[in-house]
């Protein structure tokens, strides 16, 4: 067995087992499971494609091996955003310069939110037929959950009903959401390691350039009309596609922010104090993230229409 072939198999290993230890109960194990897709990253980021495809591979069976709904799920959260960031990131191409020019990094970004999209609007044709719709039987399967937690003493019983009524309207984007997140954030960590260790095949990108691509706009501006004309399955799920198409502006809103403040006298205190501020004030913080954030593109879409430079195509 060839070094990286044995490091692919070691991964996919890894990351089934960071999976399972959600299983263990805790917060800590529900933070390992947030890590299972990094050593399917490191390995795609540092291997190329072929890497991540045995990983994944080998980590799928050893899931798949304790059923299929299990199986479905990692598919979803762990394979599917560790082959988008591998396949996506390592594009390059020759520019008129002839220097290299690697994939932007804002393009990867939409590549994920694509495939969260594809999740969202296949869900009401995946699911069983329900009462009520995709949101009804949302409901009854948070219900569902709520009644464990609530015979385990983990939630009041009159909590039951105001929280189902809080999270189901918009719990597929919260989900999709906090996906998208753990994406990024576990792509994020998998390049930086790679470099650490002089084994990643691309360089760091400037994340404080981050430009989005232009459908992001026009599927927000799309599904902001749906949500207000349409009833039933679409316009449920075109309230959610806002909440999970709002997330790469509250990344592009952070990466301005980001750069404006490193560039002031005592940046790096000043970053300290800013993202302190935000976990403190996260709600908060994250609508203003996003309002800067679609400034930002709209900026970014004048200049480039409007005579700018053209952004590289997808």
């Amino acid at each position: 067995m060839s070094r990286d072939l044995a490091l692919a198999v070691a991964a996919g290993l890894l990351s089934a087992l960071l999976f399972f230890s959600v299983l263990s109960g805790g917060a800590a194990g529900l933070v390992l499971t947030y890590g299972a897709p990094m050593p399917l990253m490191l390995t795609g980021l540092g291997l190329g494609l072929p890497g991540v495809l045995v990983a994944s591979v080998v980590a799928g069976g050893t899931v798949a091996m304790a059923g299929l709904y299990p199986a479905g799920i990692f598919a979803a959260s762990v394979v599917l955003p560790s082959l988008v960031v591998t396949r996506q990131a390592l594009l390059w191409r020759r520019g008129a310069g002839g220097d290299v020019e690697w994939y932007p990094p804002g393009l990867v970004l939409g590549w994920l939110t694509a495939a969260g999209l594809a999740v969202l609007v296949a869900a009401p044709f995946v699911l069983p037929g329900h009462e009520g719709g995709l949101e009804g039987w949302i409901r009854d399967y948070l219900g569902l959950a709520l009644d464990a937690l609530t015979a385990g003493g983990m939630v009041p019983p009159e909590a039951r009903e105001p929280m189902v009524a809080m999270w189901a309207p918009l719990l597929p984007a919260m989900v999709a959401g906090s996906w998208l997140v753990m994406a990024l954030a576990n792509a994020v960590l998998a390049q930086a390691v790679l470099v650490r260790f002089k084994r990643n095949r691309r360089p760091t990108p400037d994340y404080q350039a981050l430009e989005l691509p232009d459908w992001c706009a026009a599927g927000l501006g799309v599904s902001a009309v749906l949500a207000v004309v349409a009833g039933g399955d679409l316009g449920y799920v075109a309230r959610n596609a806002i909440g999970l198409l709002l997330v790469p502006y509250v990344f592009l809103g952070l990466a301005g922010m980001h750069g404006a403040i490193r560039q002031r006298p005592n940046g790096g205190i000043l970053l300290a104090l800013f993202y302190g501020a935000f976990v403190l004030l996260f709600g908060w913080a994250v609508i203003v993230a996003a309002g800067v954030g679609l400034v930002r593109h709209l900026i970014q879409l004048q200049r480039r229409f409007g005579g700018g430079r053209d952004q590289e195509g997808e």
